[in-house]
């Protein structure tokens, strides 16, 4: 059996994208390889995953609700020599010490691109638009050498392929949309009782949101278009599951009718309350949260971000409104609120539309045929 290599900056327990496409992935993976993961160590797993774990402690420091891992050179070295390719996950510490060794020992380096990290960093380390502009020219510099040095780039969809074509990485590239476990991300047969095990009246409207609360993901949009709704809606509640910067989390803590959980390990208990979900990001690339929010038979009213401007179509599953605009966002929530036929439309061809064209079964088999050729 093959050996693969993962090296990503980002695993369980702390949840994001990143961690969750990982503890899909990985049962799938450990039937056809060899597995050793190198991450940080933000503390007990969660599950066994049946592969090598080789973990180094993380940062004190946290960036944007990132907190970087530094991998032991030695150790490290060890760990690239005895793989047959390296999966490279985000350009964190980890992620490029792990390509700079495989470069350095001819080993295969496949990547699959998460987020486009020039534009996530910039908009995420500051809003002052001259530090933003640097910040973003340095990161795509690193970028395009670090994919350059890739022999496979798995991207999501066309549009993140002709972006790193046009920006002349020339690896070879491939898509592979993400896709969700539909039948674990299912609606609930009955929804209410999910509202009241949460402490929620069940006749209320619950709009929500699950994932990392960053600069990026623009929070305060969603904060102030819920209570601009509530100014004239009693029978509305928001749901805020996921963590980060504390400025950001206490955004939601201790609101009358809003509900901020934190870390959760079983968001899809959460997702099954929600009526209405909220994606306000400034960018993105597939927004996993956003798909799972769907397979549950979830609204989605979101911002035109990356592939969620292609799943999502305005009317027939799901709203779109500007970015940072809280303003149009309340007037797309009251417009569903306004007409409960609109929102069960939504909901159902929400999950539709997952079902159909973005099911997991179909990422896993794409992904392995894949790395095996590279393996």
């Amino acid at each position: 059996m093959k050996r693969l290599l993962i090296a990503t900056d980002h695993f369980l327990p702390r949840w994001d994208g990143i961690s969750r496409f990982l503890s899909s992935i990985i049962p799938s993976l450990v039937k056809h390889f060899e597995i050793t993961v190198i991450a940080p160590d933000f503390g007990p797993l969660p599950k066994d995953f049946g592969v090598t774990m080789v973990r180094f402690p993380h940062w004190r420091l946290s960036i944007n609700a990132f907190q970087p891992a530094t991998a032991n050179r030695k150790i490290l070295a060890e760990q690239v020599r005895r793989a047959d390719a390296v999966f490279i996950q985000a350009m964190g510490p980890i992620g490029l010490a792990a390509r700079r060794e495989a470069y350095k020992q001819n080993k295969p380096i496949i990547a699959y691109i998460h987020s486009i990290e020039w534009d996530l960093f910039s908009r995420g380390l500051t809003s002052h638009d001259f530090m933003r502009r640097l910040i973003r020219s340095v990161i795509k510099r690193a970028a395009i050498m670090h994919y350059n040095r890739c022999d496979l780039l798995l991207v999501p969809s066309l549009e993140v392929k002709e972006l790193f074509t046009w920006m002349r990485i020339s690896s070879t590239k491939r898509i592979i949309p993400l896709g969700v476990d539909t039948e674990y991300f299912s609606p609930s047969e009955n929804k209410a009782k999910e509202k009241q095990q949460l402490g929620i009246d069940p006749s209320h409207v619950v709009i929500g949101y699950t994932g990392r609360l960053a600069r990026e993901k623009s929070m305060l949009t969603l904060q102030r278009a819920f209570l601009r709704l509530c100014r004239r809606h009693r029978d509305v509640e928001l749901l805020v599951v996921g963590f980060g910067i504390p400025s950001l989390e206490h955004l939601f803590m201790d609101k009358e009718r809003m509900h901020f959980t934190g870390q959760r390990d079983n968001v899809v208990d959460y997702l099954r309350a929600m009526d209405i979900f909220v994606l306000p990001s400034l960018t993105e690339t597939s927004s996993l949260c956003t798909m799972e929010a769907m397979s549950c038979a979830v609204a989605p009213v979101v911002t035109q971000v990356g592939l969620v401007k292609d799943y999502v179509q305005e009317g027939y599953n799901g709203l779109f409104f500007p970015k940072e605009n809280s303003f149009a966002l309340s007037k797309k929530l009251e417009q569903l609120l306004a007409e409960p036929k609109l929102l069960v439309k939504l909901q159902d061809n929400a999950r539709k539309t997952i079902v159909s064209s973005y099911s997991w079964e179909k990422t896993v088999a794409q992904l392995i045929t894949a790395i095996n050729e590279y393996c």
